[in-house]
């Protein structure tokens, strides 16, 4: 768009793959949700989901020229392979599995205001394993994403083996590091094997994605200097926080930092994968030449973009660039 030659890039993105159930925000106060009666809504979209899913569709579309290569599971079911169709009619090349366990899905409940809760069944992603990531597929990538870390437990508690192997290709790695459900439901399973194995993974990890309560929760400090320090002390290179309506935060590993500012949205008619397309965003400018200033500005715009329109809504590099340029 600025003169400059494009080399085609090849992105690995690996991760959680959702059938997501999107209804339109509940038009009541989220307290009133589980009383007796009946809510209706103005839509429900059936649609891919889960951090990695949403994240490589946008990624393809931002970047239609370039090889976008996604890894995941799903079930050996009907949901499957609608999402298999999905991934691949945004001309993306998927390398999914199957599992008898059935499609991962997920019920997304959005309120006014941009509140979320989600009603999940992990399914084929508590199957997937380092069995269906093929190594050989970094020897020619650029990028390799790594997404839905908590979703996908198997891969998360081995994920030096295909991270270590991406590394020896000269590959960069991002991670998001998102919220663990574990986390408010202890019960559920061994919070701090999960915690470790997740920062075991950072010391690979060129752009760690996260908000600020998440990397409170990772590191154990509540205090967002100190925690971002813990996880430079677990050699990840560069943080980016997502700060919502006050935009983003980046750290480099001298503690150096670049914030920027949200984009003003119209509205707020999808909360549901705004942060995915912010990252997306990002690293799209990134792999264009972009400094990180610059791209951060432009994933702001972009998730300001995501924010303002329905689900399903197909962002696009020249959407993005025509969207209110008030910044």
């Amino acid at each position: 768009m600025n003169g400059r030659v494009v080399i085609m890039k090849k992105v690995v993105i690996i991760g959680d793959l959702f059938l997501d159930i999107l209804p339109s925000p509940l038009p009541i106060k989220k307290d009133l949700v589980l009383h007796e009666g009946e809510t209706f809504v103005k839509s429900v979209t059936f649609q891919r989901g889960g951090c990695a899913g949403n994240f490589a569709a946008v990624m393809a579309n931002l970047m239609p020229s370039d090889e976008i290569l996604f890894v995941s599971k799903v079930g050996n079911d009907q949901n499957g392979d609608f999402l298999i169709n999905q991934m691949q009619s945004f001309g993306i090349t998927t390398k999914i599995g199957k599992s008898e366990m059935g499609t991962a899905i997920t019920i997304a409940v959005a309120y006014k205001g941009g509140e979320r809760h989600f009603i999940t069944y992990n399914g084929a992603m508590d199957d997937f394993t380092l069995e269906d990531v093929n190594l050989d597929l970094f020897q020619d990538a650029d990028h390799l994403v790594w997404r839905g870390i908590w979703f996908t437990p198997h891969l998360l508690h081995n994920a030096a083996t295909f991270l270590s192997a991406a590394k020896k290709h000269n590959v960069s790695i991002s991670m998001d590091l998102g919220f663990d459900p574990f986390w408010s439901n202890p019960s559920l399973g061994d919070v701090e094997k999960r915690k470790k194995s997740a920062l075991k993974s950072l010391k690979y990890v060129d752009y760690l994605f996260g908000n600020a309560m998440e990397i409170a929760k990772l590191t154990d400090e509540d205090e967002l200097e100190k925690s971002v320090h813990g996880l430079f002390q677990n050699q990840v290179k560069n943080v980016v926080i997502h700060k919502g309506s006050d935009g983003s935060l980046i750290y480099n590993q001298n503690m150096q930092k670049v914030m920027t500012p949200a984009f003003p949205e119209k509205s707020k008619m999808n909360p549901v994968g705004t942060g995915d397309t912010h990252d997306a965003a990002f690293l799209f400018r990134l792999m264009r030449g972009d400094n990180i200033k610059s791209a951060a500005k432009y994933a702001s715009k972009a998730a300001a973009y995501s924010l303002s329109h329905p689900a399903g809504t197909k962002i696009t590099e020249k959407k993005i660039e025509k969207f209110d340029n008030t910044m």
